[in-house]
């Protein structure tokens, strides 16, 4: 939980200095699951002031709201009475079910995470354990997911690299909440390409301590 801690310190900061450039983010949760991920940063990550409606109303999360802890390989729902749930954060992805279609809105700073000069910068995402880690797309455009890379800390190489070298998949999946169904996301051409704005995706990996580079450009 510490690494959680000190990104939502981070992003608490950031958020003073960005308030004059509050950005509404807005789309739409479909009855039934929804895999979900911010692409910019809440100004404020406590979860019940992220997932509000489209009149500011919460949208209903206690112990529906769940993220994936790829440290201890196991969900965590949100409970707000304790647990170990912790903020929204960029980058990371959750399931939320929902039993009317709903608009999810809030506000946040710009695209991405800009840095001091306002220029948007690549995002690092942890993949801290072999097995499965529930990312989120953390922008609000596409990137082809064929233009990421990956890192040991060593060295920094392509997705077809990572395959190659046995890191990773060649697939990640995201979620269609309108068919209810999962969706391939792939390095080679005959997937579908491109992470989306507020979606999450189950990726793989084969080795402990790796991470994902998301470029900020297409």
């Amino acid at each position: 939980m510490m690494k959680r801690a000190i990104v939502l310190a981070i992003v608490a900061l950031f958020a003073v200095g960005a308030g004059a450039m509050a950005v509404t983010y807005s789309t739409t949760l479909y009855v039934g699951q929804n895999l979900v991920a911010p692409p910019g940063v809440p100004f404020n990550p406590d979860p019940p002031a992220v997932f509000l409606d489209n009149g500011g109303n919460p949208i209903p999360i206690m112990f529906a709201l769940t993220r994936w802890d790829a440290a201890l390989q196991s969900y965590e729902p949100y409970n707000p009475f304790g647990g170990n749930y912790g903020g929204v954060l960029l980058g990371d992805g959750a399931w939320l079910p929902v039993d009317t279609q709903v608009v999810w809105q809030y506000d946040g700073a710009p695209d991405g995470l800009p840095d001091t000069g306002g220029t948007m910068t690549d995002m690092w995402i942890s993949l801290p354990k072999a097995g499965l880690t529930l990312i989120g797309h953390p922008f609000n455009h596409n990137v082809v997911f064929a233009n990421c890379l990956m890192t040991d800390g060593t060295q920094t190489i392509t997705m077809d690299a990572a395959r190659t070298a046995g890191w990773t998949d060649a697939l990640i999946f995201g979620w269609d909440g309108v068919g209810q169904s999962y969706m391939n996301i792939g390095i080679d051409p005959w997937w579908l390409p491109d992470l989306e704005a507020y979606r999450g995706y189950w990726m793989t990996t084969f080795q402990d301590n790796l991470a994902l580079i998301i470029p900020a450009g297409p």
